[in-house]
């Protein structure tokens, strides 16, 4: 309830928070369908390679190799496995670090030849069609690009969803995969060894690993209209352009050149500047979500009273001037009960304040068991609490005032063996209530008469002469506002 009202406060920021997380999660569900679009495009090219089809980009003429499209099914797979199977058993990261060290080993055998390669192992054990005299066709080698981006969307899943670390390497895909799209389209020679089908089927695994990394905290960050929100948007899209820039100026060097100790290092460069713009997001989305963690930790600490755990007065007050406008505007029920322990100076001076704040601390457990949820109990000054009763006549405030009492008196004791007990005074809002505060007094008056009565009693406010815009619906009047339905 405390969350609630401090939340009430913020509706702006929770407003944003409820956008960013229906985007996170409707990403999150598109995921699944992306990996399964680039399953379908690695299947593919592995059957048009298995049955010797003879169409440019796939199969046999100009096609992957089938190390790639492995790779790429075996990442696919991951990606659609039941969050049961893929973070329960721990399926999904033993299948990215799989093929990490599969393309890891590849990338090794690039730089040092006589180490076995891989695809070579692979042409052995999967034999060429018929009639294409070799073990592996005339089919692209996995090249440097395409290790890069099999690479760093295997990366990202081997943590688990919405961190920092899988969407850096998330977010490193993307860029390269915008760059390779950009190359190829502008025909840059080094692009020949990464086929159409390689980009197509990297680009749905990246966008699948993106939603799968939707951090709701990045995505509140990127969408807001704040001060933080319009530098993090322009850092991101200049830091990005320099990068594709930089990158399609290196994807023009020449396949041969590739290993060249300067593609390399602009390469490993270019890769390390993308993984650490990712890497800088994915900390602030963490570092804003331990904020937000906080600022709600602090909503609730200046909402609460620190000893009863109840909403304090400022709180409270809020709380009922708001509920007090929406009754009068729908023409609805408002009570209000004003609670005071008995004897407390007494208590106090006899028993000690520890005694006191005991006895304070257990009334409110009490109160706050026997409530219903809409209703708010608050403690309103010292020894004194503000019962808000919603959608209830006076009927049902008299009745429930009641019940409270009858369990103070039979539940808490004082170390002498007294029972603790209140005096409590009821009002209702009706049409002649002009305000909250006139409606306070009249609780606060019926109180006074109670303690005048003897204590330990139950007193309505007089009631005004007109009622709640005409008559109050007769099972709002009659039935106890904290009564379950059986």
């Amino acid at each position: 309830m405390l969350e609630k009202m401090a939340w009430r406060r913020s509706t702006r920021g929770i407003s944003e928070v409820r956008r960013a997380l229906r985007i996170s999660r409707g990403l999150e569900r598109l995921g699944p369908d992306f990996a399964t679009m680039g399953l379908a495009v690695a299947a593919l090219s592995l059957v048009g390679y298995a049955v010797d089809l003879s169409l440019p980009g796939l199969g046999t003429e100009g096609g992957p190799h089938p190390f790639t499209m492995l790779c790429a099914a075996a990442l696919a797979l991951a990606m659609v496995l039941p969050r049961r199977l893929g973070e329960g058993y721990h399926l999904r990261s033993a299948i990215a670090l799989a093929v990490t060290a599969l393309l890891l080993w590849r990338a090794l055998g690039l730089f040092y030849p006589p180490l076995t390669d891989p695809m070579e192992l692979l042409g052995h054990l999967w034999p060429a069609p018929a009639g294409a005299g070799a073990k592996v066709p005339d089919v692209t080698a996995t090249g440097p690009p395409a290790l890069l981006l099999l690479g760093l969307t295997a990366m990202s899943l081997m943590d688990r969803r919405r961190s920092a670390f899988g969407l850096s390497f998330a977010l490193g895909a993307a860029s390269l995969i915008t760059c390779l799209l950009v190359g190829y389209a502008q025909g840059v020679p080094s692009l020949g060894h990464t086929t159409p089908a390689t980009i197509a089927a990297a680009a749905l695994l990246t966008i699948a690993a993106l939603c799968r990394q939707g951090c709701p905290t990045m995505i509140r960050l990127l969408r807001s209209q704040g001060e933080t929100g319009l530098i993090l948007r322009r850092q991101l899209i200049f830091s990005l352009a320099g990068l594709w820039g930089l990158a399609v100026l290196v994807l023009w060097i020449k396949p041969s050149d590739w290993l060249e100790p300067g593609p390399l290092v602009a390469t490993a460069m270019i890769v390390a500047a993308m993984l650490g713009i990712g890497s800088t997001f994915g900390r602030l989305a963490a570092a804003e979500a331990e904020r937000q963690r906080h600022l709600l930790r602090l909503e609730q600490l200046s909402s609460t009273d620190e000893l009863t755990g109840l909403a304090n007065r400022r709180t409270a007050q809020s709380f009922a001037e708001a509920t007090f406008r929406a009754a009068q505007r729908h023409a609805r029920p408002l009570s209000v009960v004003m609670i005071d322990i008995d004897g407390f100076k007494c208590v106090n001076d006899a028993h000690g304040h520890h005694v006191g704040d005991e006895v304070l601390a257990d009334v409110a457990q009490l109160f706050q068991s026997i409530l219903r949820p809409s209703s708010v109990i608050s403690r309103w000054g010292g020894e004194e609490f503000l019962l808000i009763l919603p959608e209830t006549a006076l009927a049902g405030a008299l009745a429930t005032a009641e019940r409270l009492r009858q369990s103070l008196e039979t539940s808490i004791f004082l170390p002498c063996g007294s029972a603790v007990t209140a005096s409590l005074g009821c009002a209702e809002m009706t049409g002649e209530t002009t305000s909250l505060t006139e409606l306070l007094a009249r609780a606060d008056t019926a109180l006074y008469k109670a303690k005048d009565g003897g204590r330990n009693r139950v007193e309505p406010a007089p009631v005004q002469e007109e009622g709640l815009g005409g008559e109050v619906p007769a099972n709002v009047a009659e039935e106890p506002a904290d009564t379950v339905p059986a």
